[in-house]
């Protein structure tokens, strides 16, 4: 039976060394400075021996690279990919990059978090969703599984995408969103399936992983017990393999904001419409608890980043649960790094500011807390 080995790419970048990376695919650099920056030809196969001048720039410290000349830049992972002649935009090839350089460079045996499951992952079960108000309870992960198979997939990659979305439905139009950014955050209604009747949101994790989707209904008339709101993928199991999501786990839209790396500059809203209205804004490094509660895997995932002398901007809703949130994130960010807090009025979200008042308010004084040095 073919077995599907679960990776977790954010520790796969962590234990691997870029350097020996590097000298594994017999690049030479220079050290350019004291930060882990090196200096030297482009080595990718896009160059076709074409190399003038030294254009290729890796931060060892942070494993980025970029090259100034053919304009590639990511990750150890995706340097390697590049190097074998893929593509690291697609799902299975960046996958099976990862895995050679895990197999060759650390060993099945030291690469944590190692998952395989009975089933490909074509077998999956569809994606359900539910109403369940997860809070940080869902950390608490099942460790004790007593049934045959007791594999537990937390977030796990999804190998499909919802097709056939309507990113002009009236609901967007309301919400003053332009074509341009439904598309760019992949969001539109759905007139079939589980999310029939909601605006469909994928969520990625911090490696641009699609890993579920949130459902925002259409018609607010038709809110109640069994319609909430939004919908998050449930628990379900196939196999003996049990499926679990946990947005506790996820910071939305991380994975577009770091994609180059720490920001200087960093907002954090509660909902996902709020980063979308800020990034149309001219806003782009926005990103959101998807909820009113801050966990510590969502805390240390902020921190990460922004750089040691950033600023991290807090702008919660105008009512109870952002003020709570707000008290949350402060307490969890403001001793690791420059914290400021921007209360929306009473009765106002971040999307309900047009851009002039977005720019005020991201200039006069605020509630500020700076991390210890």
């Amino acid at each position: 039976m073919k077995t599907y080995k679960w990776i977790n790419f954010k520790e796969l970048k962590e234990k691997l060394n870029f350097n020996t990376v590097l000298e594994a695919y017999g690049v030479e650099l220079r050290r350019n400075g004291h930060n882990g920056q090196c200096l030297g030809f482009c080595p990718l196969p896009c160059h076709d021996g074409q190399r003038k001048s030294p254009s290729f720039s890796v931060n060892l410290d942070k494993g980025i690279f970029h090259c100034f000349g053919c304009q590639a830049k990511g990750n150890v992972i995706e340097f390697a990919a590049l190097m074998d002649g893929l593509d690291p935009e697609d799902g299975k090839q960046f996958r099976h990059s990862a895995l050679a350089l895990r197999d060759r460079f650390l060993g099945e045996s030291v690469a944590t978090g190692e998952a395989p499951t009975p089933a490909s992952p074509k077998a999956k079960p569809p994606l359900k969703h539910s109403d369940e108000n997860e809070t940080n309870d869902e950390e608490k992960a099942a460790t004790n599984e007593t049934s045959e198979f007791s594999e537990v997939l937390v977030n796990a990659p999804l190998d499909f995408a919802l097709k056939s979305l309507k990113r002009d439905h009236p609901y967007l139009k309301t919400r003053g969103l332009t074509d341009a950014t439904c598309a760019h955050f992949g969001i539109g209604y759905a007139s079939r399936g589980s999310m029939k009747g909601r605006i469909a949101i994928p969520i990625h994790n911090r490696d641009g992983e699609l890993v579920g989707y949130t459902g925002r209904l259409a018609d607010d008339e038709a809110i109640d017990e069994d319609h909430p709101k939004y919908l998050f993928p449930s628990k379900r199991e196939r196999d003996g393999v049990k499926y679990e999501f946990r947005k506790s786990d996820l910071v939305y839209n991380l994975h577009r904001v770091t994609i180059e790396g720490p920001v200087d500059e960093l907002i954090v809203v509660e909902g996902a419409f709020d980063v979308m209205w800020l990034w149309q804004q001219n806003s782009p490094h926005a990103v959101a608890l998807l909820g009113s509660s801050c966990s510590d895997a969502q805390a240390e995932q902020i921190i990460e980043a922004v750089t040691d002398e950033g600023r991290i901007w807090i702008f919660t809703d105008g009512d109870e649960p952002g003020s709570r949130a707000a008290a949350e994130l402060l307490m969890k960010l403001a001793s690791h790094r420059l914290v400021s807090w921007i209360p929306a009025d009473s009765g106002m979200d971040p999307c309900d500011y047009a851009a002039k008042e977005l720019a005020r308010l991201f200039t006069q004084p605020s509630n500020s807390l700076r991390h210890a040095s």
